[in-house]
């Protein structure tokens, strides 16, 4: 079951909330192993292989990175497209792709409106709305909720003041939802 699926299974909208991870990686992106300094090499490709074996678990296409960027104008990106478009969905999933397939830096207003006119949205806009940091506030909004609310890593999953964290297969997922319809 894929979170597609819960989606239609249990009738369900997501919300997506912003997230400070390592919000101090400058706009040109930074190795990974200047990111994570004191990890050795071997347990650097020990993690690797596993998210890429979570990736494959859950049937996401997942490239070699060994370059992080700064999410910051992804997710003023992702704001835009939540308030003046419909596509959203489609934003994160190009985002994600971008990221963690493509290695692109989606810290770059050119990746991120080049993504905007793949997706056939309004590249302009897109690029007005970043350049004038036009989102900036919202993600700043919830970024301060993210931290009043205890969330530390990404995926979290929250409703009715009760979280799951980090990656879950969709079956803990689905239990999770349904102990949600057992509260008031």
């Amino acid at each position: 079951m894929s979170i597609e699926s819960l989606k239609q299974t249990f009738d369900l909208k997501f919300q997506f909330l912003h997230f400070p991870l390592h919000p101090e990686t400058p706009d040109e992106g930074i190795e990974l192993s200047r990111l994570f300094p004191n990890r050795d090499p071997e347990e650097m490709k020990a993690v690797g292989s596993h998210l890429r074996h979570l990736m494959e678990e859950a049937g996401l296409p997942y490239g070699k990175r060994e370059r992080t960027y700064n999410s910051r104008l992804a997710q003023e990106f992702a704001a835009w497209g939540d308030a003046e478009t419909d596509a959203v969905d489609r934003i994160h999933d190009a985002l994600f792709t971008a990221y963690f397939v493509d290695n692109r830096n989606i810290g770059s207003i050119e990746v991120l409106t080049e993504i905007a006119q793949d997706l056939a949205l309004d590249d302009k806009r897109a690029e007005e709305a970043l350049r004038h940091r036009l989102y900036s506030p919202k993600v700043n909004e919830d970024w301060q909720r993210a931290w009043a609310t205890g969330v530390t890593g990404v995926p979290t999953f929250t409703a009715k003041e009760l979280y799951v964290y980090g990656h879950q297969p969709p079956e803990v997922l689905g239990r999770f939802i349904k102990h949600l319809e057992t509260i008031d």
